[in-house]
């Protein structure tokens, strides 16, 4: 009877650390594409995670468009909010000082973006009525959610066309160059400012995909807080190795599933927050062993 108790929580914990993991891979990614393509590192993240959850639950629960209409509806927004924020604000920034000056930016466009989204559907928690709610299903002994199951799913599928496009695609293939050498890729003809567009439009779709996800009945609803959520996944960036879109996806996976451990094997003298240091434990140790990260190369210096 113990054993197989144990099975079963260490099942479900399991099935929600993948689902945790991969909404960590996807935030993860989008920092990821924007820093590998730029060289900059944009903290707006977050924002693309509440721009997107709000208006799905703003078409869908408010307006009574069809779920999944409303999801392709708001991501192809999101790319254009990504592509305008690219266009009006961050391409005035190339030059001097410009990485410091992305991250100061786009952290005032985050809280922007807070305030306006406070300001219009206020701090409680919003149901999106999404199509799944808290429906579970039985494999065995172990009850996985509808929402977890969907999660990785679909969270497998973008991914997979992700790196599909970046490797063969023509848009991708140009910024695979510009990631490699900026200068020598620009001098060969690939335009600087179509690289930039197009990796803050994907970087806004991961962003919202994540945001919808976070933003269901299971996950505890629609809330401002939401964008904490980029903050947490900085931390799969860095265990991945910072410029590695792959090693975003491993260190996504691998920070949640460890924080789902925690949450339910860690003693309780340790706290009721101790799962939320987890990750940050996770970063501490790659780092000792790798300070690349997992799959980051090293800098080579010369003399």
């Amino acid at each position: 009877m113990i054993l197989a108790f144990n099975l079963t929580t260490f099942g479900q914990l399991t099935a929600s650390g993948l689902a945790l993991g991969c909404l960590y891979s996807l935030i993860a990614l989008g920092f990821v594409i924007i820093l590998k393509s730029s060289g900059m590192l944009s903290l707006y993240q977050g924002g693309f995670l509440l721009v997107g959850a709000y208006s799905t639950y703003q078409l869908h629960a408010k307006w009574g468009v069809t779920f999944v209409v409303a999801v392709l509806a708001v991501t192809i927004g999101i790319a254009a909010l990504g592509i305008a924020l690219e266009f009006a604000v961050i391409r005035r920034l190339r030059g001097s000082a410009a990485e410091f000056a992305v991250v100061l930016v786009t952290i005032g466009l985050l809280l922007a973006t807070e305030s306006l989204v406070a300001a219009t559907w206020g701090y409680t928690p919003l149901n999106m009525d999404d199509p799944w709610g808290l429906k579970n299903v039985h494999l065995g002994s172990v009850a996985v959610s509808y929402r977890d199951i969907w999660v990785v799913g679909s969270t497998a599928v973008v991914l997979a066309v992700f790196f599909i496009l970046f490797k063969y695609s023509r848009i991708g293939i140009a910024m695979r160059a510009a990631a490699s050498d900026r200068e020598a890729a620009y001098a060969q003809g690939i335009s600087p400012n179509l690289v930039m567009g197009v990796s803050w439009a994907i970087a806004g779709i991961l962003g919202a995909l994540a945001g919808v996800a976070l933003g269901t009945a299971a996950a505890g609803g629609v809330t401002v807080g939401l964008d904490q959520a980029a903050f947490a996944a900085l931390t799969p960036v860095i265990v991945g190795g910072l410029i590695s879109p792959l090693g975003a996806v491993i260190g996504g996976l691998l920070v949640g599933l460890a924080q789902l451990y925690a949450s339910g094997y860690a003693p309780a003298s340790f706290g009721d927050g101790f799962s939320t240091v987890m990750p940050y434990l996770v970063l501490f140790v790659v780092l000792l062993i790798r300070p690349h990260g997992l799959l980051g190369k090293p800098e080579i210096r010369r003399a």
